[in-house]
């Protein structure tokens, strides 16, 4: 009897447990209903998954910048929030004999993340997948953190003029020494790899390419921008919370291989990893500019941002390029050790001179950590070919195996100010002029980005200037004349610092204006495209001195001639953290028989007031002398 109780109350508990089981137990229309109820297509963030935004033209209306077709799951996805809704649960509930991989679980893992929180679905009500492509992806859902990575401008590649950002999941299972394996997100423009440089910049401008977010280890980037192009890196790990991390992880994962249509000012790189980055609320990256977005104006948005009470960004970490390592580590050098690094890459890598077997210990440390950095800088330079570079790099490394470890006067890396904490990228310049032939007038100066010689700040190729729309404009007599366009205006300087071979010192400008002929006059006009080439070095820290040659074709304006040549010297001086100043001598001649053309001489000092503020005074002169003086405002 006593069995048969025990047997009933068994029977009865199963039964019992059962429909409790069934009672919580929902399909995909349940959940369709609910997110009816709640107007879930609406919520902003299912607007951020989908990437939905205003279509271009006048109608105003919404659809996703995602062109491919996978990235739906209805046939009006694109346009439609709640198709896509609706589809995406239907998918997530769906039983299925394909393989896991292909399950709206697998391939939208962020979407049902926010889903199963939003509308409190049930693990017991979805089918278990393993979904292993994702698994591996992330090292086993083991991102901590995330982070975004800033590489500095490289003036040699127009799509990274204003620098380039890309995003890093930091896995817990990667150590110092693995880090590097770290799976990145790169967005980019996808062209063809025969584009000339003219149709580039065009097509990219009006939306002519498509943009495509790629994945590949961290590494894979570190050589290609800090070793190959030598441009500074800079990681800024975010401060989220592992749900936030999670989510952000989870939709970088579906959005692998999409594509956008590119605009280079706007659309661009920074926006659309930025934007990614604003699924998670309260997260605030974009900065409200309408018409561009720069990369730095990302990174100092997300200086000024708050998240749950905390900074935004968590820590910042400074990587220098190889050839900031080279640098900073040869001008730290003493003279005996410099000359010790000439003599012994002049002469096949001599180990054995008398010179440097007398140095002290640590001396010889330095030179051959020297030696190292620039081995493989000359893989850049193309100065040695690179089996020669290599052969030579592993006779220093092992001379420095030999050395010991331990280095007690280490040289440090210098610290520089974070991009983020630079002076904003955009200037208006008002000031007084007076003009020996014109008289007394008024200047106005607007430059919508980025930097000029005496003002390049962290993040910007140093002594070297970028400016597209650049506008130059004077008041006299009551009247606004525009004295100078700089449609285009591209200074490249690689200073030669350790006078080492390889390290060549070249330059280069290119010039796209519409500009008075000389001081002497405010009508006229030309439109002017000059190119030139030359070399510079720095005798000092604080002293930069270089020389152009170059030509160039404008308007026929009174009688001026179309073609002309011209030389040019130049320096830049640092007089303190402050002040520096610039001097220019410009002697053209003119090739087509005109004999016009009149040699310019120009001093600039720049004055720092505050980050955002400075001064300029101007003495120029070109026909007739001008002097000025002016205040600048960054916005």
């Amino acid at each position: 009897m006593k069995n048969l109780l025990i047997f009933i109350c068994g029977v009865f508990f199963c039964i019992s447990s059962n429909l409790v089981l069934s009672e919580n137990k929902h399909n995909a229309k349940y959940y369709i209903q609910k997110s009816h109820d709640l107007q879930l297509s609406k919520d902003t963030v299912w607007q951020k998954l989908l990437h939905y935004e205003l279509a271009a033209g006048f109608n105003q209306t919404l659809q996703s910048a995602i062109q491919n077709s996978d990235f739906f799951l209805s046939e009006n996805g694109r346009t439609s929030l709640s198709d896509e809704l609706e589809k995406t649960l239907y998918a997530l509930f769906l039983v299925t004999n394909d393989a896991d991989e292909k399950h709206a679980q697998c391939k939208f893992p962020a979407r049902l993340q926010w889903l199963k929180k939003k509308l409190n679905i049930l693990d017991t009500d979805l089918p278990k997948l393993k979904c292993q492509n994702f698994n591996d992806w992330t090292f086993s859902n083991s991102v901590q953190s995330i982070s975004m990575i800033y590489a500095s401008g490289f003036l040699g590649n127009p799509a990274t003029f204003y620098g380039h950002t890309l995003l890093k999941l930091n896995s817990r299972r990667t150590t110092n020494q693995t880090k590097l394996m770290d799976q990145s997100i790169n967005y980019g423009i996808v062209s063809p790899p025969d584009a000339n440089a003219v149709s580039y910049i065009i097509k990219s401008l009006v939306g002519g390419y498509e943009g495509k977010l790629d994945t590949t280890s961290y590494n894979v980037h570190t050589r290609n921008y800090a070793e190959h192009e030598l441009r500074d890196l800079w990681e800024y790990e975010l401060n989220l919370n592992q749900d936030e991390t999670d989510f952000i992880a989870k939709h970088l994962w579906e959005l692998i291989g999409k594509r956008y249509t590119y605009y280079f000012f706007r659309k661009n790189c920074a926006y659309r990893l930025a934007e990614i980055l604003e699924i998670v609320k309260g997260v605030e990256t974009l900065p409200s500019n309408p018409v561009y977005i720069l990369p730095r104006a990302i990174l100092q948005k997300m200086s000024r941002s708050f998240h749950h009470g905390k900074p935004l960004i968590r820590s910042k970490i400074y990587h220098p390029s190889r050839q900031s390592r080279l640098y900073t580590k040869f001008s730290a050098l003493t003279s005996t050790e410099q000359k010790n690094v000439r003599h012994i890459v002049t002469n096949i890598n001599n180990f054995n001179s008398e010179s440097y077997k007398s140095l002290p210990l640590d001396s010889k440390k330095n030179v051959s950590n020297t030696l190292l950095d620039y081995y493989k800088f000359t893989e850049k330079s193309e100065f040695l070919p690179i089996d020669i570079s290599n052969k030579l790099y592993d006779k220093s490394l092992k001379e420095r195996f030999k050395l010991g470890t331990k280095l007690k006067n280490i040289h440090s890396l210098k610290k520089l100010r974070a991009p983020d904490q630079g002076r904003l990228s955009s200037q208006i310049r008002l000031g007084i002029l007076h003009n020996n032939k014109l008289g007394d007038g008024t200047s106005i100066h607007v430059r919508p980005a980025y930097y000029d010689v005496l003002d390049a700040d962290s993040g910007h190729a140093k002594d070297s200037a970028l400016a597209m729309g650049e506008l130059k404009m004077v008041l006299i007599d009551n009247s606004i004349k525009m004295r100078q366009l700089d449609i285009v205006k591209i200074k490249s300087v690689n200073p030669n610092v350790t006078s080492l071979p390889g390290d060549n010192g070249r330059a280069w400008k290119f010039k796209l204006s519409l500009r008075q002929q000389n001081l002497e006059c405010l009508d006229c006009l030309a439109l002017r495209v000059e190119s030139d080439y030359g070399y510079t070095a720095r005798p000092s820290k604080n002293f930069l001195i270089g020389v152009f040659a170059g030509a160039g074709i404008q308007d026929n304006r009174n009688n001026s001639g179309n073609i002309f040549a011209k030389a040019s010297f130049f320096s830049h001086i640092r007089i303190s953290n402050s002040t520096n100043m610039r001097f220019l001598t410009e002697l053209p001649e003119q090739l087509d028989g005109s004999g016009g053309g009149e040699n310019r001489f120009l001093l600039e000092v720049r004055q720092i007031l505050s980050k955002n503020i400075d001064m300029r005074f101007l003495i120029e002169k070109n026909y007739t002398n001008e002097t000025s003086i002016a205040l600048g405002y960054y916005f």
